[in-house]
């Protein structure tokens, strides 16, 4: 948990050097998870009624690819910024949620392992990464970069 006293943060910002399990963020699904800690660095100032939160967070992450359907790690270092309205009462701010959130909203576009990636043929399940385009008995398979239309020719 990544708690915050907010008395306690000096004019010039408070200096986060943090580490977080995936577990404590709730960054554990099947599909998408956290696979190491999260390594959390930046600034928590204090604004009129809010927090300005600048961090950077590097993790290793673990997902299936959406084209060759298979599993992928990558580590990333991801920028993260965002407010935090406070009411003049609370003593204490809890970031972990807000910083789930960022992470799951800038994370949501990553779902290939490579750009190239060719994945899986609709028509006969053949993942197009593991194969060379090639010519065998007036079959053609046909890769991306061939044809605008992906599969089997005969």
């Amino acid at each position: 948990m990544l708690q915050i006293n907010v008395d306690k943060i000096p004019d010039e910002g408070l200096t986060i050097n943090h580490s977080l399990e995936a577990s404590e963020i709730d960054l554990l699904d099947k599909n998408f998870k956290a696979t190491t800690p999260l390594r959390i660095k930046g600034v928590v100032m204090k604004a009129a009624a809010a927090l300005e939160v600048q961090l950077e967070v590097k993790a290793t992450y673990e997902f299936i690819c959406g084209r060759c359907l298979d599993p992928v790690q990558q580590e990333r270092t991801d920028p993260l910024k965002f407010y935090v309205e406070i009411d003049p009462t609370v003593e204490f701010v809890n970031l972990g949620e807000d910083i789930r959130q960022e992470l799951l909203v800038g994370l949501a576009w990553i779902d290939v392992c490579k750009i190239d990636d060719k994945g899986i043929c609709p028509i006969c399940g053949i993942d197009g990464s593991k194969i060379e385009p090639k010519v065998k008995k007036g079959i053609r398979i046909v890769s991306q970069d061939d044809s605008s239309d992906y599969g089997i020719r005969i």
